[in-house]
């Protein structure tokens, strides 16, 4: 089965991401269309949308380049490449199929349960550390809480 990723992917960098959590290929639509339309876009404005120029039912189709608008794509394609060889290189990867879940680490607890990814924080200690003053709350130079507190118990999906 073939898993096709499609729908938010506004950049490279989410593409990679979704290619690390399995996706086979990444579906891009409306930053294409952006680009396709980024320089004739003014064709069309102030009355009409930028997308009028390219629907076959829009009302500025006539004033639609198709060559411009195919170079407009080819440099977005390619700078989406390169992007995508600087995420590679950042990694220390060679090609997308070597990037996979552990390259990646989640913001939450809940989404690295979700999506298999390492969490944000590392194991638990289980030993109670002793509280700690601020060096200037010891002073009494600042109003400052005297302690830092341990974060949160984790909470747990059910």
């Amino acid at each position: 089965m073939t898993l096709i990723a499609a729908g938010g992917l506004h950049s490279p960098g989410i593409c990679l991401k979704a290619m690390a959590l399995g996706a086979d290929a990444c579906y891009i639509g409306t930053p294409l269309m952006l680009a396709i339309v980024s320089d004739q876009a003014m064709q069309a404005l102030p009355w009409e949308p930028p997308y009028s120029l390219f629907l076959e039912t829009g009302s500025r189709t006539k004033r639609f380049s198709v060559e411009a608008a195919a170079e407009r794509a080819g440099d977005y394609l390619s700078s989406s490449v390169e992007e995508l060889k600087f995420g590679l290189r950042a990694l220390g990867k060679s090609s997308i199929a070597a990037v996979g879940r552990e390259d990646m680490i989640a913001l939450t607890q809940e989404v690295s349960q979700l999506t298999g990814c390492r969490g944000p924080y590392g194991p638990r200690r289980q030993e109670q550390q002793p509280e700690r003053e601020l060096p200037a709350a010891r002073d009494g130079l600042l109003d400052a809480p005297p302690v830092f507190r341990e974060q949160p118990q984790e909470r747990r999906l059910h």
